[in-house]
């Protein structure tokens, strides 16, 4: 691999970054050691190689697929694969077709991400790619908000984030383990582009190539939660990007996320939020 920094990024390439222009006291996303995040959708020719990063890399991908090499793994990130990579380390990563994924820089001097200073390289399905992806677009949205509320909800966005970072990098798995996660990973993702049916535990299951009682097991087992609360976190993050990113009334919304009503979306809304559909879309804060 080449000693030198090569960026090669076409200009059909399109990144957000997430930043606080608006916050003057952000820095390092309010002291925690994030020093960068952007949700990209890149197209054929991208290119990024690193040869000693000053910073620890994570990358959540949401989309298409992308090809990654360091000095110790290689491999392909598919959806809802995540990539990490320590400070220090050689590595490029590349995509020959679309690719959309979210990237984090980690401060290796920031006492926030200490535990981080033993890791490898390593790539693996996420458990929680997204409830990241769905927070940061809110995070984004939010920080480009002049009123008076706004700092508060950042703070808020950024502990749920780092919260669910933190668990995916600290879960380890076994082999069997990783290949039942890339398997109910193509099941939520199945999921989440029919979030309008109503969903039973036997048609997740087949989705799964499982048995009811096993998918449910290993679903607890992997998520520490249960197939119908993951498909409740699905709608309801559904739900709160339509309700922040579109103009559809709230009866739309719920259709769209799977709720039988409008009042059932909203109780199911409240509950997580602590405030209603309305409340969220209008930035109130809870």
């Amino acid at each position: 691999m080449s000693r030198r920094h090569i960026q090669r990024i076409p200009e059909n390439c399109h990144e957000r970054f997430v930043d606080f222009p608006l916050q003057p006291d952000s820095a390092e996303w309010f002291g925690n050691g994030v020093s960068f995040a952007c949700i990209s959708e890149l197209c054929p020719g991208y290119y990024i190689h690193r040869p000693n990063c000053g910073h620890h890399l994570l990358i959540y991908t949401t989309g298409g697929e992308g090809t990654f090499c360091t000095e110790e793994l290689s491999g392909s990130l598919g959806v809802g694969d995540m990539l990490f990579i320590p400070a220090g380390k050689l590595h490029h990563y590349e995509t020959a077709q679309a690719w959309s994924f979210i990237a984090m820089h980690f401060n290796p001097a920031s006492g926030r991400w200490k535990y981080l200073k033993d890791y490898s390289a390593l790539m693996r399905p996420s458990r929680y790619r997204v409830e990241v992806a769905a927070l940061l677009e809110m995070m984004l949205s939010e920080s480009r908000r002049p009123d008076s509320q706004s700092f508060r909800m950042l703070h808020y966005y950024c502990r749920l984030i780092l919260a669910y970072v933190d668990m995916d990098l600290r879960h380890s798995s076994s082999v069997a383990d990783i290949d039942c996660e890339k398997r109910l990973e193509k099941v939520w993702e199945h999921i989440g582009a029919k979030l309008e049916r109503k969903w039973t535990i036997e048609e997740m299951a087949v989705l799964a190539g499982m048995s009811p009682p096993h998918f449910y097991s290993v679903t607890r087992k992997l998520y520490s939660r249960t197939p119908m609360e993951i498909v409740r976190n699905l709608r309801i993050a559904r739900a709160a990007q339509l309700l922040r990113f579109s103009s559809e009334s709230l009866e739309q919304i719920a259709e769209k996320a799977g709720y039988e009503s409008p009042f059932a979306f909203s109780r199911a809304f409240k509950r997580i939020y602590r405030q209603s559909p309305g409340q969220y879309r209008r930035g109130v804060k809870p």
